[in-house]
């Protein structure tokens, strides 16, 4: 196919789709391992020069066959569907994700009261222009740097990754083949749900830690301890909310998704700390899992009306990490006495 032209790789494109719930997939991209030191200077997606990644051309035709979509749409930073992919009789990953960088797809800043992309943390070098990192390029370079970074959560805590390809783009107003990462499917629930399962919202004032409420309380441990984790591995803003975070019922188990925002949690240098605000984007996701935290103890919807529950529940939370967790790491990450200040209802 000849993706010089546009408009022809348009037309071709809309035939493929409307014949087969199948994508191509057109070849492989390999990213260099260090997260991507610079974004770029505007709010518009632009090609980065020189192009980070090679595409390594597949030796058998290659195809994603989708069975359901998870997530798709305008204003979404990614269309991730569910489904197969093979690439050879011996290259086959059955209940998979394919998590595509659509462009055309992409949250515009300003439109309908959107506020993306997401606060820029970077300085471009040399100046003191904020960089972005709102392209497909970028975001499919960061998702496969921190999954990089994270190999020994992989298939457990995290999704198993799998590459990062180019595709046939599923939108039709693309100029071109889109940037995708493939991953393990993860079969799980809401956190926040689960939490609320554990200790029903209107089961106010029963307190019983030996029961269910050990349960619950051991639940919320869980999200810190692997927030915690990956930091140390050193990956941080990690767009911690009820959708990236899931609870798997057979094993107990935590997992995270999503790193396309991440960054790293430590840098070699002073310089490279400053540049890229490093206590910032660590702030992001103390700030993000104190909101999450809230929702945990009460619902997806903090209210003034609700916020005397969840001020108590939080509490009781704070005051069984302090008697059961307190020599635990992720508990001596948190700030002197920020713990106590918690677990006064207020």
């Amino acid at each position: 196919m000849n993706f010089s032209n546009p408009s022809l790789y348009r037309l071709q494109s809309r035939l493929s789709r409307t014949m087969s719930t199948n994508l191509r997939i057109l070849s492989a991209a390999h990213f260099p391992s260090y997260w991507p030191p610079q974004g770029i200077a505007t709010f518009q997606p632009q090609p980065l020069a020189p192009r980070p990644y090679n595409l390594i051309e597949l030796t058998t035709p290659a195809s994603f066959e989708i069975s359901e979509k998870l997530y798709v749409g305008k204003n979404k930073w990614s269309q991730v569907l569910r489904g197969s992919f093979k690439a050879s009789a011996k290259t086959v990953y059955n209940d998979v994700v394919l998590k595509i960088y659509c462009e055309s797809l992409h949250p515009r800043y300003g439109e309908a009261g959107n506020t993306s992309p997401p606060v820029p943390f970077s300085r471009i070098p040399s100046s003191n222009v904020y960089s972005h990192r709102n392209t497909a390029e970028i975001m499919a370079w960061q998702e496969a740097w921190a999954y990089g970074m994270l190999s020994k959560l992989q298939g457990g805590q995290i999704p198993q990754f799998h590459g990062v390809y180019q595709v046939e783009s599923p939108e039709s107003d693309e100029t071109g083949p889109c940037l995708a990462v493939l991953m393990s499917f993860v079969e799980g629930e809401s956190i926040v749900e689960r939490c609320q399962e554990l200790w029903p919202a209107g089961d106010i004032l029963s307190w019983n830690p030996s029961t269910d409420n050990a349960d619950w309380c051991r639940l919320i441990r869980d999200v810190y301890v692997l927030t915690h984790r990956i930091h140390q591995l050193g990956v941080a803003h990690l767009d911690i909310k009820d959708m990236n975070i899931k609870y798997h019922r057979p094993s107990g188990s935590v997992i995270f998704l999503d790193f396309a925002f991440s960054r790293p949690s430590r840098f070699e240098t002073l310089e490279e700390a400053s540049r890229h605000d490093l206590k910032r984007g660590l702030r992001h996701d103390e700030h993000c899992l104190s909101g999450f935290l809230l929702e945990m103890c009460g619902d997806s919807e903090v209210s003034e009306e609700s916020w005397d529950t969840i001020s108590q529940r939080r509490a009781k939370f704070a005051l069984w990490a302090i008697a059961h967790c307190s020599n635990e790491d992720w508990y001596k990450a948190f700030p002197p006495g920020e713990m106590e200040a918690l677990s006064k209802a207020r």
